[in-house]
């Protein structure tokens, strides 16, 4: 009950739940900068014996209203439909679907941008696999002498859930 009330609550608000591998840090990329210059802002706000409360409620106004480097606008416009000026608010006369369209297409662009980048970085190729081919899988190692491929060799299948690995058992 609880699992479906907390769906219906973030889809109403449109929130889109999305979950990441704790093995994948590029994933998280984005969350941990911003907590690395929230850290930055206590500690430095403390070595001046500064309220760091105070520091910390500056820093967000400034990180908030500063122009996304993927969107190019910034996120209070996008949150709050209107634009943060000199601590007091003012009325956007742009059109707010225009906004979030604009900032859309930005994080789409970017998209491509980054895949390239990584693509050309990390050498990929696209993946000569065919459904019944054997693979062999990598497997998180336990200690240093622990194979780091899993000495079953299997094969891919694919079926309505998507692709299964499924080992051949010799015996």
């Amino acid at each position: 009950m609880g699992i479906i009330l907390k769906d219906t609550w973030l889809l109403n608000l449109g929130i889109e739940w999305k979950t990441s591998s704790p093995l994948c840090p590029q994933s998280k990329g984005s969350a941990e900068s911003v907590m690395k210059a929230l850290g930055k802002v206590i500690k430095t706000s403390m070595l001046e014996r500064k309220n760091w409360r105070q520091e910390l409620q500056r820093f967000l106004l400034n990180y908030r209203s500063t122009p996304h480097a993927t969107t190019k606008i910034p996120p209070c416009e996008l949150l709050f439909n209107r634009k943060v000026q000199e601590n007091r608010p003012e009325l956007s006369t742009q059109n707010v679907v225009n906004k979030h369209r604009k900032a859309n297409e930005n994080i789409d662009k970017k998209k491509i941008s980054n895949k390239q980048y990584y693509d050309a970085k990390k050498n990929t190729k696209t993946s000569k696999i065919k459904e019944g081919d054997i693979v062999v899988c990598k497997q998180k190692p336990n200690n240093k002498l622990s194979p780091r491929f899993n000495p079953d060799r299997g094969e891919e299948r694919r079926n309505s859930y998507g692709t299964k690995w499924q080992p051949h058992h010799h015996a």
